[in-house]
């Protein structure tokens, strides 16, 4: 009984988020978070604004210093470039500044989203933050970012929607190709893309051709190596509802059906988990060729 009450249990989801935050980076978390957790928001802007400002200050006066003391020693020395010790140093404070502004981006984000909604009490999956906060601390592309910040709450309201596999994939795109991955999540019927109803997609996949590789990224299968025709079946009664983006498509045609889509590229397990946090919006013109294409096969 203990049990059921237990998982029944809400609580609100910004103190989740503390508990997420503190398991993988520690105290630090507290005062990251202490302005959401208060529920001040005016104040919150303004300490916010402050610690944006002063964390920029830190980074610009970093590199000022920086190619002031590069210059000096490459002064009277023939062309010769000396590296000291205190460089040294200061190359690893900024790299800390750097990181450090990189996760309490995104653990604001992740509050931001969060605000006001109340989640089932859960244990966060302690391996899980360890390795979430070790890989966002140096994703400083803010479009990457946002696509973590989006993780991070998806955990806290749902523990399980991402592996650390998956985490550990995501951290090798850079910011084109997350930009590529999330325009293609338009295109896709749950979990595959069709590639032949959209010129627009038809250009996108083509692109991942050249630069994704899709084996070595574990995202997708290429049409080389899956059915180059994707069939989607209807139920007994005619029916069948396919996920598109932030839309759910709803077939109707023959009972027990089968219509094939020209063309397809197949999504692996890590893309359709990351798929739901691209925030996708969904393409008319590429459902308008769609239906045009189904209505030929009586669907």
């Amino acid at each position: 009984m203990n049990d059921d009450a237990n998982i029944n249990l809400k609580v609100p989801a910004l103190e989740k988020l503390l508990d997420y935050a503190a398991s993988g980076i520690g105290a630090v978390a507290t005062p990251l978070l202490a302005p959401y957790v208060a529920r001040q928001q005016g104040r919150a802007k303004l300490i916010e604004a402050k610690a944006e400002a002063d964390s920029l200050r830190l980074i610009a006066d970093a590199q000022a210093d920086a190619r002031r003391a590069l210059l000096a020693s490459n002064d009277g020395a023939g062309g010769t470039l000396e590296i000291t010790q205190a460089q040294i140093t200061q190359r690893l404070e900024f790299q800390e500044h750097k990181r450090h502004r990189n996760i309490a981006s995104a653990v604001r984000d992740a509050a931001t989203a969060l605000e006001g909604e109340t989640v089932p009490d859960h244990e966060p999956d302690h391996d899980w933050t360890a390795r979430f906060f070790e890989y966002v601390q140096d994703i400083s592309s803010e479009d990457v970012r946002t696509i973590w910040a989006r993780i991070l709450a998806g955990e806290v309201r749902s523990p399980g929607g991402v592996s650390m596999h998956t985490l550990s994939i995501l951290r090798n795109l850079s910011s084109r190709q997350a930009s590529l991955f999330a325009e293609a999540m338009r295109y896709r019927i749950d979990d595959f893309i069709v590639k032949g109803a959209c010129l627009r997609a038809s250009d996108i996949l083509r692109d991942y051709d050249l630069t994704f590789g899709f084996e070595d990224l574990s995202l997708f299968r290429s049409p080389i190596n899956a059915r180059p025709v994707r069939g989607l079946s209807l139920g007994k009664d005619g029916t069948r509802s396919y996920v598109n983006a932030d839309h759910i498509l709803f077939l109707e045609g023959v009972k027990d059906g089968r219509v094939n889509v020209e063309g397809d590229v197949v999504l692996k397990p890590p893309a359709m988990e990351l798929a739901h946090f691209c925030n996708p919006k969904v393409d008319f013109r590429f459902l308008a060729e769609l239906a045009k294409q189904l209505r030929e096969t009586d669907c």
